[in-house]
This record gives C-alpha cells, sequence and structure tokens, in this order.
C-alpha cells in the first residue's frame, strides 16, 4: 500500500512561504533485522527485506530512521513489517513493527 501526505510551509499571518507542497509516499516492507546502528547522530537499521512493491526488489539494506526510539526493543534477527518514507530524495523508516 502506497500513502501520500502533502506538506505546506506557512509563514506570518498565514502567507504561504512555498508555492510547491513537498509530498512523501509511504512503502510497505517486511523483513528481517541484521544490524541495529544507535548512533543518536545516525540511527538507522539494516534490513534483509522482501520486495517492496513500487519502490524496490528484495534486498539487503540499511536505512536511517525518523526516530531514533523506533529502534527501542528492535533487535539481529528480529522479523518485522516495517514502513518506508520517501520524500526529498530520501529513504528513511518511520515505522517497525515486531512480529
Amino acid at each position: 500500500m502506497v500513502g501520500t501526505r502533502r506538506h505546506f510551509l506557512i509563514g506570518l499571518g498565514g502567507t504561504a512561504l512555498a508555492a510547491a507542497a513537498v509530498q512523501a509516499n509511504f512503502y510497505q516492507g517486511v523483513g528481517v533485522v541484521k544490524h541495529v546502528y544507535t548512533n543518536p547522530k545516525a540511527p538507522a537499521i539494516e534490513i534483509d527485506h522482501g520486495d517492496i512493491d513500487g519502490l524496490m526488489p528484495a534486498m539487503q539494506m540499511e536505512f536511517p530512521v525518523t526516530d531514533p526510539h523506533l529502534l527501542d526493543g528492535i533487535a539481529v534477527n528480529d522479523h518485522i513489517d516495517f514502513t518506508i518514507e520517501a520524500a526529498a530524495g530520501q529513504l528513511k523508516v518511520s515505522a517497525i513493527k515486531k512480529k
């Protein structure tokens, strides 16, 4: 499933600062955790995942996460469902659920 969210920048008095919307697409994936990177400046997770419809084929890949707390309780070899947020040319994991 792919979702779309649009964000607009609003300035003082409600004036739009940017005419164009920043679009984010969301993709669902399933995989196995291969590594958890807990560096607070660059939290990330490496996942051996299946095909992610509309985004990429199956592979093992490292993804940054939108919030370091997503990694709380996640360990190597956990089977997970996850959500990828694709926006502004970047891919980030925005949700993780252990199976």
